[in-house]
């Protein structure tokens, strides 16, 4: 189970940094799209175990790795001196990033319980 954690959060990273959020609303069919493929990568890691645990761990592990993204930028401009608030707002909030890694965890999650 914690193996699926850690892939779940290291997919959600990885494909928070190769989405653009400049598609805008379409990220919502394509992160349905790579949740299904997480969910059958994490499904082949856990030997075709298909469990609720597993999704939530899964789809957990996804969204703190897509937000982990979005956090290290924040922690960057906050060393140069700036408050939590202007960090944020120099950064911009990723909205479209964050629907897409949350629409990709529920895809992996039904993948991983059905």
């Amino acid at each position: 189970m914690i193996l699926s954690g850690g892939v779940g959060f290291a997919l959600g990273f990885v494909s928070s940094v190769l989405v653009p959020s400049i598609i805008g609303f379409f990220v919502i069919f394509l992160g349905a799209i790579v949740g299904g493929f997480i969910g059958e990568i994490v499904s082949r890691v856990s030997r075709r175990k298909r469990s609720l645990g597993i999704a939530i761990i899964t789809g957990s592990g996804f969204v703190l790795g897509a937000f982990f993204f979005f956090a290290r930028d924040v922690v960057e401009f906050m060393n140069a001196g700036l408050t939590i608030a202007e960090a944020i707002r120099v950064v911009r909030f990723p909205l479209w990033s964050m629907v897409y890694a949350i629409v990709a965890s529920l895809a992996a999650g039904a993948r991983l319980t059905w």
